[in-house]
């Protein structure tokens, strides 16, 4: 059985508000529209419909789970060696533009008393991406929740991510990155930083 848990109401943790499916496949009609799409009637009425289930669904199917719920610890032991995901693929959507970033996310702990599966940090980044996001606040929520959930000795998140809102509009750049970074513990010492940034070859 999963481990995931749905997140009830705007007053669950992390349960921000949720995408109305029935609200949002109104507004993409009529974002349709203001578009001056071609089509009109039943065919407008498809498109947003779709529009509605991509976006509710999958796109920001992160808000519907409780991002601790994916982290299940159990005891670590006597060898405590620095445990690294890295290339961790996502796509997120920039809050301010409704656009896509993507990219890697990048992420270590050294265990304390506690240890978790590989694929469930993994699936950390997958949940928090999945949401209506800005890189810094998603590098520092996946600190945050490995650092409640396993209590390490230090954590770190690296991630590396191209925005379409700075590639394809504004001052349209292409191949241009943004590298967002957060330390906790251990890792708050530079000496530490350069060692993992070295392991990444970032």
């Amino acid at each position: 059985m999963s481990s995931e848990r749905k997140a009830e109401g705007p007053g669950a943790p992390w349960a921000e508000r949720q995408p109305d499916r029935q609200t949002l496949q109104r507004a993409s009609r009529d974002f349709l529209a203001a578009l001056s799409s071609p089509e009109g009637g039943d065919v407008l009425d498809a498109s947003a419909g779709r529009m509605a289930e991509a976006w509710s669904e999958d796109l920001l199917a992160g808000y519907r789970v409780d991002p601790a719920s994916v982290i299940t610890a159990f005891p670590a032991g006597a060898d405590q060696a620095t445990v690294m995901v890295r290339d961790v693929e996502f796509t997120s959507f920039c809050v301010h533009h409704l656009l896509p970033f993507f990219g890697r996310a990048h992420l270590a702990y050294l265990p304390g008393e506690h240890l978790t599966g590989i694929s469930k940090l993994a699936r950390l980044v997958d949940v928090l991406s999945r949401r209506l996001q800005i890189q810094e606040r998603m590098t520092r929520q996946i600190l945050d929740v490995m650092e409640a959930s396993l209590q390490p000795q230090g954590a770190a998140v690296v991630v590396q991510a191209e925005h379409l809102c700075m590639t394809a509009r504004g001052v349209r750049r292409r191949d241009s990155r943004v590298m967002t970074t957060a330390w906790s513990g251990r890792f708050e010492d530079p000496g530490e930083q350069r060692v993992l940034l070295e392991m990444l070859r970032v």
